[in-house]
């Protein structure tokens, strides 16, 4: 995390981003672009991160801290930032949580889902056409070789 000045947010940065998933599989172009936009934000205790932007589809992520979740189906469990399950996203609606509670003061990482999505469509085509372009290149070579002869 990369501290922008007094009173100003934390830039997640890319350190803390490569050690999280789906980020982690992200090209590091793209990994370094994300990692200049996302800060990390603070949440005090007893408040739920997940109702503060009850507008916006995103994932958050818990870097620090302890979170309480509740899902729809009545079971619950604490989660704790830091923790190989903290390292993958929190998704309301794909997870089933009904809400979510601050234990102690919290970090937390939040994204878009469709910028996510985004970033990721992106990486998977230049890798497809960087393979596409390798591909066209050996046969082109062998086109050569065999006109040669």
């Amino acid at each position: 995390m990369v501290q922008t000045g007094t009173n100003k947010p934390l830039i997640a940065g890319k350190e803390l981003l490569q050690q999280l998933m789906p980020l982690a599989t992200l090209s590091p172009a793209s990994l370094e672009a994300l990692a200049e936009v996302l800060v990390v934000g603070k949440v005090s205790r007893g408040v739920d991160p997940t109702k503060m932007r009850a507008h916006q589809t995103e994932v958050l992520y818990l870097i620090s801290g302890d979170l309480g979740v509740r899902y729809q189906n009545g079971k619950k469990l604490i989660l704790r930032g830091g923790t190989a399950a903290a390292k993958k996203p929190i998704n309301m609606e794909r997870l089933g949580i009904k809400d979510t509670i601050a234990l102690s003061p919290i970090e937390i990482v939040r994204i878009d889902l469709d910028v996510l999505s985004v970033t990721q469509t992106w990486d998977q085509m230049v890798a497809l056409t960087n393979r596409m372009h390798g591909q066209l290149k050996k046969v082109l070579e062998r086109v050569v070789l065999e006109q040669k002869h």
